[in-house]
């Protein structure tokens, strides 16, 4: 819903207000309800369902009949309903969404010359993207993925978060690196069970230094990494999709920044 700096979302939104918030400011509101008829296909049956807020500001919690399904941070992730809902039935699904700053308090350098504390705000609050429901197999799998690289030590690192594992069963992670479709490297984890996990993540390190490093000026120098999940006989469980990345760094030393060793000049610039 509209917060600070309406001006700019008055040609991508429009609010339909009940009569008694005639006169009222939306961007004074920091919670709000959400609230639609869901229908779950006949053909989940067995499936795991769940809900994916793609962009959301800044925390939701889920209800399913007026009943707790679960909750969702900034910037959004997925919320497992398979214990609330059955197929080829419908529920009513409501979301309560709250809007929150970083800081209560920040630090303001709009006039450079007298930086000022400020009330903490959100310009863009609520549901943002979109929200789907979706249907995946049942069992083990790779929810998320995170590539770091780093030319200093040159290595890559995957942070991985893993749902559905059981207790006593072990598993593996298998990884390859692509160039173009084409196989660079595979490497894996060493055998994990689900009480390694820590909070549910578990991280692996390889050390690799490619020659082609992404760039401002050599964007097209890609990679894409494909994991896997298998079991202890090495059969594959889960695949996550590839996903591309740069082999770069960034950081800054003193007052310098620094990309892939070179000093780097940014300069923030408003899109508005």
């Amino acid at each position: 819903w509209p917060g600070i700096g309406n001006y700019m979302q008055k040609n991508c939104q429009t609010v339909h207000g009940h009569p008694a918030w005639k006169g009222r400011d939306l961007s004074e509101i920091s919670a709000a309800w959400y609230e639609r008829e869901i229908s779950i296909p006949p053909h989940w049956a067995g499936r795991r369902i769940s809900l994916h807020i793609d962009t959301l500001n800044s925390y939701a919690r889920a209800h399913i009949n007026g009943q707790p399904a679960g909750d969702c941070r900034f910037p959004g992730g997925d919320i497992d309903l398979t214990g609330q809902c059955r197929p080829d039935q419908t529920y009513q699904l409501s979301l309560y969404v709250l809007a929150l700053p970083l800081k209560g308090v920040m630090r303001s350098y709009t006039d450079t010359a007298a930086a000022r504390d400020i009330k903490g705000t959100v310009a863009r609050r609520g549901l943002c993207g979109d929200v789907y429901l979706v249907s995946t197999p049942p069992g083990p799998r790779i929810a998320e993925l995170k590539v770091d690289t780093s030319i200093r030590k040159q290595q890559l690192s995957l942070s991985t978060t893993l749902q559905g594992l059981s207790a006593n069963a072990q598993y593996s992670l298998k990884a390859c690196i692509l160039e173009q479709g084409q196989k660079l490297i595979t490497f894996g984890s060493r055998v994990f069970q689900a009480h390694d996990l820590q909070d549910g993540h578990l991280s692996l390190t390889h050390t690799w230094m490619p020659n082609r490093l992404w760039d401002i000026h050599t964007p097209e120098n890609v990679y894409a990494i494909e994991v896997k999940l298998c079991d202890s006989a090495g059969k594959v469980l889960d695949v996550h999709a590839p996903q591309g990345f740069g082999f770069r760094e960034f950081w800054i030393d003193g007052r310098d920044f620094y990309l892939n060793g070179t000093r780097i000049f940014l300069c923030a610039v408003p899109l508005d």
